[in-house]
Parts: structure tokens; sequence; C-alpha cells
């Protein structure tokens, strides 16, 4: 009733003109408020502004955005549709409306939306590629290698399609039925029923993924899994990495018991091998492995002994990674690994990520005298590191109650 009284009398052009500083004063008001990071009086702000004026594009792209960040992709699509045929090169707003399509699993429609937003923009490169990986989503390897083919040679140097397309070529090559992809993870296994479990799993193993990346510093890349019946080996552990295959090996029964941890462990050997980190004592790499996938590992287990020298470890590791399976090891066994889980925690919570990873190159070079290494890489002599590390893990983790 207030707002008729006060505009009674005026013609409709300067109702608008009124309604329009009624929406310049909301949108300013947003924009402070979203500047200063709070969100919800923002997105009110702006929802008065579009109330006042309903074909005001700009914040109705505004609170899209926002919704599509905060997942509420049903209300960003509202939001922009009736504004779709107003979209413009740099305001490109069919690409916009596919990733909401996308993210609704309305796959046929965000193909379509992808497609005009291409034609609309040429150089929007990353609309094609997210048509190719529908594609592979579909199993339709070839439409996506053909797809990804005409994309590179308009943008040779793209390489997020030459990632793509070197993975549909693979997919081609391998031929295989049933090829789980999703994110930078193709998963190929030899039951069809399995792809329940692996869809369940699937989350988890995507955030191992991120985490090990960021912590360790890999670039994005693709991760090949292949599920099989048994591993070869009845000395490996259930998941074992094949270097000169560049693959992952998960089995059924890891799968179907959804082992993250298992998982975790053997992507980081991956991640050591692409790092050039192979030839660093066993123990301290078994021993990173089991702290980045494994690391309230001794949480709740009291330990009784001090181990000695570092070095005397180099000599009760088996080639072979046996002794990763807890229930088939002995105690004295189980003790080494423990404590190479320790001094690896130990040497990243003192030193950081960083300075062990320039500890581990160093044996990249040919060194193998680990005392020479440490004063190298961490200024200190030898023994008082490993009286540190006596010292800290008596302090932490030594003849606790269990």
């Amino acid at each position: 009733m207030t707002f008729v009284f006060f505009t009674y009398g005026y013609s409709m052009r300067q109702q608008n003109a009124i309604s329009g500083v009624h929406t310049s004063t909301h949108s300013h008001a947003a924009r402070i408020l979203l500047d200063r990071r709070n969100y919800k009086s923002g997105i009110e702000e702006l929802k008065k502004a579009l109330h006042d004026q309903p074909e005001n594009r700009s914040v109705a792209v505004k609170l899209a955005s926002i919704y599509y960040r905060n997942q509420q992709y049903d209300m960003a699509l509202e939001l922009v549709l009736p504004f779709q045929n107003l979209a413009t090169k740099s305001t490109n707003l069919f690409y916009f409306i596919g990733r909401c399509m996308d993210a609704l699993n309305r796959k046929d429609e965000a193909y379509e939306y992808y497609q005009r937003a291409f034609r609309l923009d040429p150089t929007l490169y990353k609309a094609p590629l997210r048509i190719a990986q529908l594609f592979m989503e579909k199993g339709l390897h070839f439409d996506a290698a053909t797809h990804l083919k005409n994309l590179l040679e308009i943008n040779p140097e793209y390489k997020a399609a030459q990632v793509e397309f070197e993975t549909a070529l693979r997919l081609i090559r391998e031929n295989h039925k049933n090829i789980f992809r999703r994110g930078n993870m193709v998963i190929t296994f030899p039951d069809y029923n399995l792809i329940r479990d692996l869809e369940e799993w699937y989350p988890y193993l995507q955030e191992k993924v991120y985490y090990l990346q960021n912590a360790l510093g890999v670039k994005k890349q693709v991760i090949w899994i292949e599920v099989v019946q048994k591993i070869r080996s009845p000395y490996s552990p259930p998941a074992l990495y094949q270097p000169l295959e560049n693959k992952l090996y998960l089995s059924v029964d890891t799968v179907q018991r959804k082992y993250t941890a298992l998982f975790t462990h053997q992507l980081a050997y991956a991640f050591f091998h692409q790092m050039n980190l192979s030839k660093a004592p066993a123990w301290l790499t078994e021993g990173i492995a089991l702290y980045f996938s494994q690391p309230n590992l001794i949480k709740d287990i009291p330990l009784r002994k001090l181990g000695g020298s570092f070095e005397l470890l180099d000599q009760k590791f088996f080639p072979d990674r046996r002794y990763l399976n807890f229930n088939d090891i002995n105690q004295t066994q189980r003790e080494q690994l423990l404590r190479a889980f320790l001094i690896a925690k130990f040497l990243i919570e003192r030193y950081g990520w960083d300075n062990l990873e320039r500890f581990l190159k160093e044996f990249e070079k040919g060194k193998k005298n680990i005392s020479e290494v440490v004063w190298d890489v961490f200024h200190i002599r030898y023994r008082k590191l490993m009286d540190d590390f006596d010292i800290y893990a008596i302090s932490n983790y030594y003849f606790k109650r269990s």
C-alpha cells in the first residue's frame, strides 16, 4: 500500500524510473555485501533488485551464478532461461544453462546447449570439450575421439583436449566393454554388476586423488584403474602399481569392500614413480605412503621399543611389499612397518613435505649415505635428527596405555 501511495499519479515511465532507483540501490548494497562475504544478506538484496525490475538480465545472471555455486541448479535455471535469447559472446548464457542441465543429469539437453554456446562463441573451447566428455561417459569413444580431433585442429595447443583425446584413443585400443569414467578417473572392470559399488565408492576415490595431488604437488591427470578378479602375485597386496603399464590394479574384493586406504596407498606409489622418487630408501617411501593413506595408523597402538638407526630399516623391508597386510606379518615386521610410518610422520610434521621431497630427490642423484643427505637438506647432524625423533616418539606414542 505504501508503494501505491507514493507512485500514484506518476506516469508509467516515471514509475519505472523510481523502480530503477530502488533496483540500483539494492544492487549496490548487494555488491558491497558480497564483497564482504556476507552472502545471505547479499542474496536478499539481489532478490529485491530483481523484484523491482524482473527484466534486469544482469541482476538475474548474478543471482543465478550464486545459486549455481551453492549447487541450487534448478533455481539458477529458473532465473536465466527467460533471458537465453539475449545471450551474447561475452555473456554466454547457453554455456551456463548447459552446465546447470549437466549438473542436474539432464545430459541430452546439456549437449544441445553446449552446441549452441560454441556456435555463439567459437573460442569457447570448454563447450566442445564437455561434449566429448559426455560421449565418453556414454561409451561412445569413437564419437568422442572424432570430436576431440576436430577441436585440436582448431586449437592444437589445448592441453585439456589433448589429454582427453589420448584417453579416448586408449579406450578404443583396449576395447573394454565395462568402463566407468568420472572426473579424471577411468576404471575398467570385468563384471557389470560392480557398477553400483563403483558409483558408491567413486566420491571417496576422487577425494583421495585430489588430496594426494594437492599434498604432493602433482599436476592433474587421468588416473587409470583396472579391476581384476584376483591380483596375479600371491605376495602382493590387493592393489598393485605397475610402472610400465601406468595403471593401478584393484581386486574385485577390494572394490566390494571399498578399501579406500589401500587405494590411496598404491596411488601414493604411483605418484612417487611419476615424481622420480623411486630410488629413495624403501622403508621411507613406504612410511610416506602409509602416512598419506592411513594417518591414524598408530593412534591406538602402544609402542614399546626404540629401533635405533634409521639405516637399520634398509635391511628389513621386502622388495615385493608383502608386509602390507597386517594379518600376514609377524610382530617384528609389524613394528618395523610402524616405525617407518612414524619416522615419515615426524619428518613431514617437522620439516614439511617440500623439504622431505628434496630429501627424497637427493637419492635420485646417486647418494647413498643418509647422514650426508640429512645434512645437505635439513642442515642438522644425523645423530641429532635421530635424537629429535626419539624424543618425538617417546613424547607422543611410546609407553602409552592401550
